[in-house]
């Protein structure tokens, strides 16, 4: 998506195999794979070889200095080791000259179709004195379904004339 819609600069598929020095570099975002916090992944935490990938996002971070960053994982971080351990991310961060802040969000509350909390943690550089805010979670308002987004909002613009896979030529 973003290669295509946004002619980034950078764009590796192995956070591993990077180079770490980006010039100017504005924002990070990664969404390591979230099975070893998760259920699905019987929460076995930095015993799962997928959590390395985690570690080297954070590596590239601290050695990359980008501006900003944004993490995305499994809600079931924030309680993993007892919240020990997004806490002690927390410090690494500050310890690297960044202020991350961290927040359980759903999807549905924000205005996605779709009821999945995700753990986000945000980071500035501590020498661009910025204070992140996290949005307020929409309260109040019916969630947004599927059909909502998916519903023709013009003749031209109907839904049920998209090809399936039992007529691709419609």
């Amino acid at each position: 998506f973003i290669k295509r819609n946004h002619r980034a600069k950078h764009h590796f598929h192995d956070v591993r195999k990077r180079p770490t020095h980006f010039p100017g570099l504005f924002i990070y975002v990664a969404g390591p794979p979230c099975q070893p916090w998760s259920a699905a992944g019987r929460r076995a935490g930095d015993a799962d070889p997928r959590a390395g990938l985690f570690g080297a996002a954070v590596t590239l971070i601290i050695e990359a200095r980008p501006m900003t960053f944004i993490l995305e994982n499994s809600h079931l971080l924030a309680s993993y080791q007892q919240g020990e351990w997004i806490e002690q991310l927390v410090n690494t961060f500050a310890e690297n000259g960044y202020v991350m802040k961290w927040r359980i969000l759903n999807s549905s509350g924000n205005g996605v179709p779709q009821n999945r909390a995700r753990t986000y943690m945000v980071g500035v550089r501590a020498d661009l004195a910025v204070d992140f805010i996290f949005p307020h979670e929409l309260t109040g308002e019916r969630a947004l379904t599927i059909t909502d987004i998916l519903a023709p909002r013009t003749p031209h613009d109907n839904a049920a004339q998209l090809p399936t896979s039992a007529n691709p030529a419609r």
